[in-house]
């Protein structure tokens, strides 16, 4: 394997949480949750958070029940700036959400954090079980709410990719 391709986290794991979220972003803005004007169109993972916040059974399953409680009890860190310097901190989202909007939250925030994030500086970010923990996790939460609205969940499995 070539360094361009080399990575400390599974590259199947990072594929699969690629294209599972790209599908899901996808399917929110076909399924009529998105956001934005002329210029920008973003997936409103809000909207459809609340629209499902009463259908979301995290105990539904083992799997999805371990999942739901390493991201709440392990959020992902946020990147901020101080004093010039990019710095990682925690950073938990508001008390008056719903567990399910939370839970969608921190699951952007997964995405954010590998794709825009500072996730490459391998002397920074040795923890790869955690990493792959909160890719793990994510996408089970990702599948589990696109069940959760017909909608989505039509455009999800239509998708070409």
């Amino acid at each position: 394997m070539n360094n361009r391709t080399q990575t400390q986290i599974d590259a199947e794991l990072l594929l699969d949480f690629f294209l599972v979220f790209s599908r899901a972003e996808y399917a929110l803005k076909n399924a009529g949750f998105l956001k934005g004007d002329e210029r920008r169109v973003d997936p409103d993972w809000d909207a459809f958070a609340a629209s499902i916040k009463n259908q979301f059974l995290k105990d539904k399953s083992k799997e999805l029940e371990v999942a739901v409680k390493y991201i709440l009890y392990n959020p992902p860190m946020k990147q901020v700036l101080r004093q010039n310097s990019l710095m990682w901190e925690a950073n938990t989202p508001n008390a008056g959400l719903t567990e399910t909007e939370k839970l969608l939250l921190l699951v952007r925030r997964v995405r954010n954090n590998l794709f825009h994030g500072g996730k490459h500086n391998v002397g920074l970010f040795e923890n790869t079980e955690r990493s792959t923990q909160l890719l793990t996790s994510s996408i089970i939460v990702i599948r589990e709410c696109i069940l959760l609205s017909p909608g989505v969940e039509a455009v999800y499995k239509g998708a070409v990719i």
